[in-house]
């Protein structure tokens, strides 16, 4: 039964970012919007989704008894550095600098680094498969290309944050650039 609670707070915080990203989407392309707000957002989501998955970890050891104490102690623990990294991306991209492109893609790559790190760790001491460890990395090289493709070659990125300069290539002439 506190599965469900679980799953109907995670599809109501995917469904409210969802919302707040199309009503976002409108925005001129020298504003905080589209593609960016939903990146935003998702990293929001993600703070939000932790703290819901640690609470559910503890009502789940403390309801059930469980004997794996480890387990979630390990878990609580990535689940908080995951959540840590995630209020630093979300200050970093509110943030209307030049730098901050650069800056969180280091954040990222730092953040993915350290996840990976954590995988191996975990599947190591036998809490994940070697299999689920795989598709995690496969998963996190994934998401930071996602990352890097998206703020170094998005036209809203350059605009918003005035980082014409800061990344490589600079200026926004020629196909180099997306329109969001």
């Amino acid at each position: 039964m506190l599965v469900w609670y679980f799953l109907g707070a995670v599809l109501v915080v995917l469904i409210v970012t969802g919302v707040l990203c199309a009503v976002n989407s409108k925005k001129p392309l020298n504003e905080f919007g589209g593609w960016l707000y939903f990146f935003y957002s998702g990293v929001v989501s993600s703070v939000v989704i932790c703290i819901l998955t640690i609470l559910f970890i503890i009502l789940e050891f403390f309801l059930r008894a469980q004997d794996d104490l480890t387990f979630g102690i390990v878990s609580i623990g990535v689940l908080t550095v995951d959540a840590v990294f995630s209020i630093f991306l979300a200050r970093v991209l509110r943030n209307k600098n030049p730098e901050t492109p650069k800056k969180y893609l280091t954040l990222v790559a730092i953040f993915l680094i350290v996840n990976a790190a954590l995988f191996i760790l975990r599947a190591v001491i036998g809490h994940i498969t070697i299999r689920e460890m795989f598709s995690s990395l496969v998963g996190l090289g994934i998401a930071y290309f996602i990352n890097r493709r998206y703020f170094s070659r998005s036209r809203r990125v350059m605009l918003f944050y005035g980082a014409q300069e800061v990344m490589s290539g600079g200026g926004l002439s020629g196909s180099r650039f997306n329109d969001e």
